[in-house]
């Protein structure tokens, strides 16, 4: 993608919607053009075409409906054509109004969705419903239907009188509010932003249901999850969003055996890649629910770490007050397993029950970690999710053993204790992204991304036209 394909570095939009929502009649009116809508000899747009607006203020990118019945690999491919073109300020969603509108903020949500991906701002998602002057309901209504139910405060409206230059000025007006994105849409994300599958009701089904199965698990962990101490809860949490990862390629091996997928036959690549990549975009979307779980624990995690002035024990105090204790002493509120020094925590689905089993397994291993002790001497930067994996966080903990138990039992006060310092390498965003989760499974991954990349290289690149009047 270079940035001299639009050298006057005007504000790009692409339309996207479904078939029929007048994509192609907005571009009329931005650049004075006639024979792109529905009322030419073409049902509908089959490529990517970027124009300049007729007052030269804006560049327009009109592409195929990516919800067409046929040859959606290649539709799709055209408005990743698009998106790679030059840094994008605005993705135009584009809906024909309904009768009801609760119909037209749904169709809204469906393609803002798919929108979701880590990589591209939310920011970036703009909304224009055509056809205003079919219903009754007016432009303040949609806004607060898609401020209420999508988090979205503006959009463009279009009826049949809706004249270019007005157009033209709300659309810059949104283009304000925005700053261009570099899309670099490749393979894997392009399974991330479009449904390539096809309508195979058997497989739609397996996927339904692994999503369901899927979602169940995360729902019955976030029950069990309350009755533990917050230190295992946030153990737990990050042993459990491990775990589900571990699932999601389950998942996909599942669906993939299930229905003879090779992933070597090129005319069934997309259809199966598409598959996956439809099941691991919804898995995704529940796993994030857990890692922005997660994510809060490191936000709130108090990382004050003190060293006892007697022995090499250090200690961080989730429980109790900042005078004297004994080092390491165990509070009122600790249960007969306080002998642990780290924790791990076994899932497992009952298929006969259909329920989550949690199930905690103690060690009683006092070994200091190596990756620890740098952590702890300030040598080296450890994650937070790294540093719960060490203890057990309810209350006082000893890193190092001395004798029979950890902590020599001296007298210590918390408030006159040296602190340790723990350089923390924790991006949250990060911690709650689900970039790290594959599209497809790594045997599929090589000949899908060569599909794609030959796919979209035969396509060629794309050229400014221009508007006239």
């Amino acid at each position: 993608m270079a940035e001299s394909n639009n050298p006057r570095n005007l504000p790009y939009i692409i339309l996207i919607g479904d078939v029929g929502s007048g994509k192609s009649t907005l571009l009329e009116k931005l650049t004075d053009t006639e024979g792109k809508s529905s009322s030419s000899k073409l049902s509908f747009t089959e490529h990517a075409e970027v124009y300049e607006s007729f007052e030269e203020k804006l560049l327009v990118c009109d592409t195929p409906g990516s919800n067409g019945l046929r040859d959606k690999f290649k539709h799709n491919l055209h408005i990743a054509l698009a998106m790679n073109f030059a840094p994008v300020t605005c993705v135009l969603i584009v809906v024909k109004a309904d009768t009801r509108i609760d119909n037209v903020v749904g169709t809204v949500r469906t393609y803002a969705e798919g929108f979701i991906p880590d990589e591209i701002p939310i920011e970036v998602i703009g909304v224009c419903v055509t056809h205003m002057d079919k219903v009754e309901w007016k432009k303040p209504d949609l806004i607060k239907h898609l401020q209420d139910e999508l988090g979205i405060n503006t959009a463009v409206t279009s009826s049949l009188n809706t004249e270019g230059e007005t157009l033209s000025k709300d659309l810059i007006a949104e283009c304000r509010r925005r700053r261009p994105v570099k899309m670099s849409v490749d393979g894997d994300m392009f399974l991330k932003l479009f449904k390539i599958s096809n309508n195979n009701l058997k497989i739609l089904r397996q996927v339904k249901k692994e999503d369901g199965l899927f979602r169940k698990m995360v729902e019955d962990f976030f029950e069990q999850k309350s009755e533990y101490h917050k230190g295992d809860q946030m153990n737990m949490t990050f042993e459990f969003q491990a775990y589900m990862l571990e699932r999601i390629t389950k998942s996909q091996q599942r669906i993939a055996e299930q229905n003879n997928f090779t992933f070597t036959d090129a005319q069934t690549l997309a259809h199966e890649s598409g598959h996956i990549a439809s099941l691991t975009n919804q898995l995704r979307r529940t796993l994030s629910t857990v890692r922005i779980e997660a994510a809060k624990y490191h936000k709130e995690y108090d990382t004050n770490f003190r060293k006892c002035p007697h022995c090499p024990a250090i200690w961080q105090k989730t429980e109790g007050c900042d005078g004297e204790t004994r080092c390491g002493s165990r509070p009122y509120s600790t249960r007969d397993d306080w002998s642990d020094v780290t924790s791990k925590f076994q899932f497992t689905w009952d298929t006969a029950t259909e329920k989550l089993s949690i199930k905690k397994l103690d060690t009683a291993d006092g070994a200091e970690p190596e990756e620890l002790r740098h952590a702890l001497e300030g040598n080296e930067p450890i994650t937070i999710s790294r540093l719960l994996s060490f203890f057990i966080t309810r209350s006082l903990f000893g890193i190092a053993k001395n004798g029979e138990g950890f902590g020599c039992g001296k007298t210590i006060e918390w408030s006159k204790m040296a602190p340790v310092n723990v350089k923390i390498a924790c991006d949250t965003a990060q911690l709650s992204s689900t970039k790290d989760v594959p599209s497809v499974p790594p045997k599929a991954e090589k000949s899908w991304n060569a599909k794609f990349d030959g796919a979209l290289k035969a396509l060629g690149t794309l050229t400014i036209k221009k508007g006239s009047k």
